[in-house]
């Protein structure tokens, strides 16, 4: 009898440890397991999207938003806040190289229309506002196409510093010097057209006014000028009085006022010309781009390049500006 209660006891002991070891995964049994996709196929298109129109960003899957936001100094409640979005998921976070999160970009599904989704999505919302990140929210659909995406981005205006406009490489023959250069051939050829454009009109205006007022009119002025007391009787014959009319301009007058004119006008733009000149040989030789500007590695280099050029532009401008007023 007691053999038989022995035997059972053993049978028990031996069937609970196998368990224990198999069940509770202590042992060398695996769990029934197996890898699932960290992105669905409509989230990798639109990660390659991403990819392909912020080729100077960084662009994360699957952000935790604890790894995104944190508390400020002294905040209230934070336990309570911290439940509220701690298990939620950012779906993809736009970065720039130094990892610093420019925006944060949802991508919804039907399953949003559902209450708790809707109540997650809320509280998302209101912690990615809260630390002052933006989000943009592209809703459930087929996912947008390349320039949708850049339209939809850029009414989110999730770059503010304008980069989002020269994330990809800058056209062949459009460097900042070059533009400078055709923004200022532009602005000295515009100004050359007003000079002699002005020009012109003054001189017609010249030829035509002053015969006029000069010759046409001379017993109008003299009257106007004369005193409204008579003047003594002198003894002598009396002067001749002045002949009137005008005394126009012969055609051969009016033909070479016409050629001076022409010859100011075109002087006027030879000036012009050589003082464009003059100052693009001057900011040629006062400026020389340093090497590191010749290929700059990042989008950060361009930028500082770009500012350093500017800079440089700003002060020649106004070196040029004050030498042009010592020499007038």
């Amino acid at each position: 009898m007691w053999l038989l209660v022995l035997l059972a006891l053993g049978v028990v002991l031996i069937w609970a440890f196998r368990d224990a070891v198999s069940g509770n995964g202590a042992g060398t049994d695996r769990w029934s397991l197996r890898p699932r996709p960290l992105l669905t196929e409509r989230e990798q298109q639109l990660y390659e999207r991403l990819v392909a129109i912020f080729p100077h960003h960084v662009v994360l899957a699957q952000v935790a938003l604890s790894q995104l936001v944190e508390f400020t100094p002294n905040a209230a409640n934070r336990q309570s806040i911290q439940n509220q979005f701690f298990r939620l998921v950012a779906d993809f976070v736009l970065c720039k190289r130094d990892f610093t999160v420019v925006a944060v970009i949802e991508l919804d599904d039907p399953t949003h229309e559902r209450a708790d989704r809707q109540s997650a999505d809320a509280r998302k919302t209101k912690a990615l506002t809260s630390a002052g990140l933006r989000l943009v929210r592209i809703p459930a659909g087929p996912v947008p196409s390349h320039e949708e995406l850049q339209r939809l981005i850029r009414d989110n205006d999730i770059l503010s510093d304008g980069s989002f406009m020269r994330s990809n490489p800058p056209a062949r023959g459009l460097d900042p010097e070059s533009a400078a250069v055709r923004r200022s051939i532009v602005t000295l050829v515009v100004v050359a057209v007003v000079i002699a454009g002005g020009w012109m009109m003054y001189s017609q205006w010249l030829t035509r006014s002053v015969p006029r007022v000069l010759g046409a009119q001379p017993l109008a002025l003299m009257s106007r000028l004369a005193p409204a007391t008579p003047a003594p009787v002198r003894p002598g014959p009396a002067p001749a009085p002045p002949t009137p009319g005008a005394i126009r301009p012969t055609a051969a007058e009016q033909a070479d006022a016409k050629r001076v004119a022409a010859q100011a006008v075109l002087a006027a733009q030879q000036a012009a010309d050589a003082l464009a000149k003059r100052k693009e040989r001057a900011w040629a030789a006062s400026y020389v781009a340093p090497a590191s500007c010749e290929h700059p590695p990042t989008w950060k280099d361009q930028v500082d390049c770009g500012n350093q050029y500017m800079r440089a532009k700003k002060e020649f401008e106004q070196r040029w500006q004050a030498q042009q007023t010592a020499a007038q």
